[in-house]
């Protein structure tokens, strides 16, 4: 059993603007739509509730100061719809006459011509930093820039000097 339920009156008016965002929320309902909503009542605020979830939603009204009714969801079947016919396990034993036929009350509409659809690639270009990174930046790559030449070029003059290298000789490793 399913139950719609339908608000009539309210008793605090924080409550209308309550249910109103709640209708809002619904996509096809606008914020300027429901306040006109909330403002004349009766209207229909839950559809095809069950009793647990019918239960939660009139103790939170009752809270609130809200007015509602309940009503009864009644299923009607549609007697157009054709139910399906279940097919028979054995392939053979399918006829033509077995198989469902097309109505043939409406005519045959051609399907629409196929479109090319592109996907279309965004060039969003990354968010410049700011100026004072960039700077800092610059620095820094300057400043490492200098240490490795500086590095670089007193090595190359300590490995490239030469060898002063004193001998004597008078001088004997046995006394």
């Amino acid at each position: 059993m399913y139950f719609n339920l339908i608000i009539t009156g309210f008793k605090n008016p924080r409550a209308k603007t309550v249910v109103a965002r709640h209708l809002a929320h619904t996509p096809t309902i606008s914020l300027q739509k429901a306040l006109a909503m909330v403002e004349n009542p009766p209207f229909e605020y839950m559809k095809d509730l069950s009793v647990k979830d019918l239960q939660e939603q009139c103790s939170q009204l009752v809270k609130m100061g809200i007015l509602y009714k309940v009503e009864e969801v009644t299923i009607q079947l549609n007697e157009s719809i054709p139910t399906p016919v279940p097919i028979p396990q054995d392939d053979e034993k399918i006829t033509i006459k077995d198989l469902p036929q097309e109505s043939t009350q409406h005519p045959a509409i051609p399907p629409p011509p196929p479109t090319k659809t592109f996907q279309t690639v965004p060039h969003i270009l990354p968010a410049e930093p700011p100026a004072e990174n960039t700077l800092k930046v610059r620095i820094a790559t300057v400043l490492i820039a200098v240490t490795l030449i500086t590095l670089f070029l007193s090595l190359l003059i300590i490995g490239n000097r030469p060898l002063k290298i004193k001998t004597s000789e008078n001088f004997s490793l046995v006394s």
